[in-house]
């Protein structure tokens, strides 16, 4: 790739960075005040601390976030979808293009072992940050619902 095209990249790069900011700004002060406006509907009393604490709470319990959440579960599993078949058909391609048959033994020896190693050194570290992380170690799950509870229908309804 070129300096040009290198910059070009740089420039996608920031620009998505800023324009994620500045959807996430403004969808929350945006969804911020609507639910403040409905929260002193129902308690004009509020004020300072409290309101601000009140908005909070609406905010996080995560009826807000199902689109996005959506959006986000989409380009996970999209990313899971691509990434087998791009890395067998980008060896398929590489080893279709080296022309003397002779080297492929020793590129496909080379392929696979690196393929191997750099595998067992991410589920490595994956292991080491989870067991360092611990996350989801103060999380309640007592409260959970079940897999099976309530209507199939109503499950797929709260999706959206």
């Amino acid at each position: 790739m070129d300096q040009r095209g290198n910059n070009r990249l740089l420039f996608g790069i920031f620009f998505g960075l800023i324009a994620g900011i500045l959807f996430g700004t403004f969808w929350m002060g945006h969804r911020a005040s609507l639910i403040e406006h409905e929260i002193l509907l129902d308690s004009p009393a509020l004020m300072g601390t409290e309101l601000d604490q009140a908005v909070f709470e609406q905010a996080s319990r995560g009826h807000d976030y199902r689109m996005v959440k959506l959006l986000g579960d989409l380009f996970i599993n999209a990313l899971r979808m691509l990434v087998v078949p791009l890395v067998f058909f980008s060896m398929a391609t590489g080893i279709a293009h080296l022309g003397d048959v002779r080297h492929i033994g020793r590129t496909g020896r080379n392929t696979i072992l690196f393929f191997f190693l750099s595998t067992s050194v991410a589920v490595l570290l994956g292991l080491l940050f989870v067991n360092l992380v611990e996350p989801g170690l103060g999380s309640d799950i007592s409260q959970a619902d079940s897999p099976l509870s309530g209507k199939i229908r109503d499950r797929h309804l709260s999706v959206y």
